[in-house]
């Protein structure tokens, strides 16, 4: 009889431990499972502010805002502090990495603090022409402040091709790549912290 007791002691508790393990297993289909910032990067001026949106996708892929929700922190408070989504540029210029967290995920956005406000942006190389048999060009952006000052925003800005069919481009580094002959329009754009787009544009000829 106490061999039976204790037999049925031992699985009952090993049943409890195996429930408590399997807990970090079984997830509520309402938490959420992936984060995402918007704008992903952005420029301001110090003393500027600006809006950022926290939308999380829980595990029946539905989105939701959790701007207010989530968690915010900033990588650099010196450049940029963060309250609900609202950010704020502090006296230090440079770049800060603003995060969201909620339910164990966490998304990222980049926040460039200048002197001086964006003015325009520069697309270079400003060759409108290429040969499809180049296969691929690399395009900067360069930002100038309204102080008369210049910034790489390269790999801070969107870029985009308005003709996929004739080049794609990488949205994040501006690589592009040539499919086929036709034209196309390369932009590239960024959020200022007036929660305006500075945007500039090139069209390309591929043949």
């Amino acid at each position: 009889m106490q061999r039976r007791y204790k037999t049925f002691a031992i699985l009952t508790i090993g049943l409890l431990l195996l429930c408590i393990g399997c807990g970090k297993f079984f997830v509520s289909p309402d938490a959420l499972v992936t984060m995402s910032l918007s704008p992903q990067a952005s420029i301001t001026s110090t003393g500027q502010t600006v809006t950022l949106t926290a939308t999380g996708t829980d595990g029946n892929n539905n989105t939701k805002d959790v701007t207010s929700t989530a968690n915010w922190s900033s990588s650099a408070s010196n450049v940029a502090s963060v309250t609900a989504g609202t950010v704020t540029a502090g006296t230090s210029t440079g770049a800060a990495t603003i995060s969201a967290a909620q339910d164990g995920v966490t998304g990222t956005a980049t926040i460039t603090v200048t002197a001086s406000p964006l003015q325009s942006i520069a697309i270079s190389p400003t060759t409108t022409s290429y040969a499809l048999s180049q296969g691929t060009q690399q395009f900067t952006a360069t930002g100038t402040l309204q102080n008369g000052s210049t910034i790489d925003l390269t790999n801070l800005v969107q870029w985009s091709s308005s003709s996929t069919a004739t080049a794609t481009i990488n949205s994040a580094t501006g690589l592009a790549s040539f499919v086929a002959a036709g034209q196309t329009t390369i932009s590239a754009k960024i959020a200022t912290g007036s929660s305006t787009n500075v945007t500039a544009t090139i069209n390309i000829t591929v043949s």
